[in-house]
This record gives structure tokens, sequence and C-alpha cells, in this order.
């Protein structure tokens, strides 16, 4: 995931496409933690949302 922002950021985007992928993935990111919460909390975390947020993530794939 970080290598496609990264390769986004990058690129020949216009400064105003930046701006929107700036505004749009923190919010995209806090959305995907709280529905993980969630599911722990429900008791059914699924092991492949907990493998992509773990390993995923921190590693920059």
């Amino acid at each position: 995931m970080f290598r496609v922002v990264l390769w986004l950021l990058t690129t020949s985007m216009s400064r105003s496409a930046v701006s929107a992928l700036a505004f749009v993935l923190p919010g995209a990111v806090i959305v995907a933690v709280r529905w993980l919460g969630y599911r722990f909390a429900a008791g059914n975390p699924r092991a492949a949302h907990v493998r992509t947020v773990v390993y995923w993530f921190p590693s920059g794939s």
C-alpha cells in the first residue's frame, strides 16, 4: 500500500491530486482501524485482515 502511495506521490501528478490523496488517506486508515476494533470487540476477527494490518502496513508493502 505504501509503495502505491509513494508511486503516486513521485509520478507527475498535479499538486491538487496529491493534496486530495493526503486528505483521503488518513480517514481511510482510521475507518479500517475502527472496523478491525469492531470485529475484535464482536469476537469475530478475520485472520486475513489481522495479517494485513500487522504485516503489510509496517513493512511498506
